[in-house]
C-alpha cells in the first residue's frame, strides 16, 4: 500500500498550486494549445467523476475565467448548452474552449460526447460565440475533437 504522510501531502498541494498558478498565467492567451492541455489535464486528469469546464475567452482569445459547469458519475456527466451560453453571456465571453474528462482513462470522445458538443457549437452560434475546440482528458492523454475531425 503507497500512503502518503501528511507533510507529503501537504508539499504535494503546495505544488499543485505552483503548477496551476504557472500554467493559467501560461494561458492567459489561449493560443498555446500545450499549455491549454497542461492546464486541463492538471484540473481534471485525476477526478473520480466526470466534469465538463469551459475556458470563456474574450475577443483576443485571452481567458476571461475557467468553470466547472457540471459534474456527473464516473461514466457519465449531462450537460446543458443552456448554461454554458448563460455563462458565456454573462461574462461577455465571445468563444469558449470546453473539456471533461474520463475517468476511465480513455481520451477518445463517446459519440454522445460529439453529439452534445456540436449541439452546443449551434446555440453558441445563436449568440456570436465561437466554439474553439472540446478537449476530452484521460488518464496522461487528451484528445481535441477539432484535431480529430470531429466538430
Amino acid at each position: 500500500m503507497n500512503c502518503i504522510t501528511k507533510k507529503e501531502q501537504q508539499i504535494i498541494n503546495q505544488a499543485i498550486a505552483i503548477l496551476d498558478s504557472k500554467l493559467k498565467n501560461e494561458i492567459t492567451y489561449c493560443n498555446n494549445v500545450l499549455s491549454i492541455k497542461n492546464f486541463l489535464r492538471l484540473q481534471m486528469e485525476q477526478c473520480q467523476r466526470e466534469h465538463l469546464g469551459v475556458l470563456y475567452l474574450d475577443t483576443q482569445l485571452r481567458l476571461i475565467e475557467y468553470r466547472i459547469v457540471f459534474s456527473g458519475a464516473v461514466n457519465y456527466c449531462t450537460m446543458s448548452p443552456r448554461e454554458i451560453v448563460k455563462d458565456a453571456l454573462q461574462l461577455n465571453a465571445t468563444a469558449i474552449i470546453m473539456a471533461h474528462n474520463h475517468p476511465s482513462g480513455e481520451s477518445k470522445p463517446s459519440r454522445e460526447d460529439v453529439a452534445s458538443t456540436i449541439k452546443t457549437r449551434e446555440a453558441l452560434k445563436l449568440f456570436e460565440i465561437k466554439l474553439v475546440d472540446h478537449f476530452v482528458v484521460g488518464k496522461g492523454q487528451i484528445s481535441s475533437m477539432i484535431e480529430s475531425g470531429l466538430i
